[in-house]
């Protein structure tokens, strides 16, 4: 756990120990939990930054929070995205209308309607704007220019034409792209892997892709074989080890075997980590099933939202709490909503406009 902790004192915030010393003077409108040694605090509908001092490092100026990745920062103010640096330097001045998050020293950067790729420096590497720029996906950018698709690497070099109809990001060393009406799949040097005779394809997870062809959905490998045998009517990627299919009118949930492990909808999956997933019955209950079909937590609950260090938030008619993998009940039900922990800190609703920190133990930081 953090060795400070946003506190909130009547409507206004500021950050304590562990023991409820307040060190940070409750005077905040709002404030997030420290990562990194720094921390979102808003003021007057202003976002800025303090360090472990109470020091704001980034002057409470911006629109909205923001999130450093990489020593750099997006921020929004008077309706034009610039850049900043960790030191609370302008690297870019306010001229986007979209700039994505640094990813190995570049970003997507959008103005107007055209997009381009920018360096740490705030320096446009593109030798071109572009219709679309998706984010990196294995070191590759899908771009589209003139309504056609391709590629470019790292550095924001062209590496394959924009020729396609249609392209998604690479997934598992594919990227899936249209020539006419028909999918296929291409590698990092653009050479079809796959053949265009797909009528509909998704891209790859867990080393398989659901594809369509002669009003059929089925899943192939990465050599374009066919994995398993069955049919269906409509049939979504792969995710934890789960998928959903529909035969006629019957929605159901497969593993990667083929079998069906979940028939009451589904609907809706969310998978979580070690082949378990989330299932929303046709009677609106939550509970966690994992691939081999066995039950994990019972269809008892109105509402699971996920899993964060070890703890499930749930709730049980409208009120929220955190039970653990065995069903047992850690935190008791009596919050309007609640979010995940991180650090050991969970953000939970107390009311419809007033929120609060807890820690694993369920102690409460704040005073009303």
């Amino acid at each position: 756990m953090p060795s400070l902790i946003p506190y909130r004192k009547g409507d206004k915030w500021g950050f304590c120990t562990p023991d409820k010393k307040i060190v940070v003077a409750c005077k905040y409108q709002f404030a997030y939990a420290f990562e990194n040694g720094h921390a979102l605090v808003c003021s007057y509908d202003k976002w800025g930054m303090v360090d472990s001092t109470g020091m704001e490092v980034v002057k409470c100026l911006y629109d909205k929070p923001f999130h450093f990745q990489e020593d750099r920062a997006a921020v929004l103010l008077q309706g034009q995205w610039s850049i900043i640096s960790l030191q609370n330097k302008l690297i870019a001045s306010p001229q986007y209308d979209y700039v994505s998050p640094f990813e190995k020293g570049i970003a997507v950067v959008q103005f107007g309607e055209l997009f381009a790729l920018i360096d740490r420096h705030g320096r446009t590497i593109t030798n071109r704007a572009y219709w679309l720029i998706n984010t990196v996906s294995e070191g590759m950018f899908c771009v589209s220019a003139y309504h056609k698709y391709g590629f470019l690497d790292s550095l924001g070099k062209i590496v394959i034409e924009c020729k396609y109809d249609s392209a998604e990001s690479f997934s598992e060393g594919l990227a899936k792209v249209k020539v006419g009406s028909k999918y296929g799949y291409i590698d990092h040097s653009g050479h079809v892997v796959i053949p265009f005779i797909y009528d509909q394809a998704g891209s790859f997870s867990e080393g398989i892709a659901n594809v369509r062809l002669d009003n059929k959905w089925y899943y192939i490998n990465s050599k374009g074989h066919p994995v398993g045998k069955n049919h269906y009517d409509l049939a979504d990627s792969f995710c934890g080890g789960f998928a959903t299919v529909k035969i006629g009118d019957s929605a159901m949930c497969i593993n990667r075997r083929g079998e069906v492990i979940f028939r009451e909808g589904p609907v809706k999956v969310s998978p979580l980590y070690n082949g378990m997933a989330i299932f929303v019955n046709d009677q609106t209950k939550s509970g966690i099933i994992d691939t081999a079909g066995k039950t994990i937590i019972p269809f008892t609950y109105h509402k699971i939202q996920g899993l964060s260090e070890g703890l499930l938030d749930a709730a049980v008619k409208d009120k929220f709490g955190y039970i653990d993998l065995t069903n047992k009940l850690i935190i008791p039900y009596k919050y309007s909503d609640v979010f995940s922990f991180n650090r050991g800190l969970a953000l939970v609703k107390i009311n419809d406009d007033t929120f609060g920190y807890i820690d694993r133990k369920g102690n409460q930081y704040w005073e009303d």
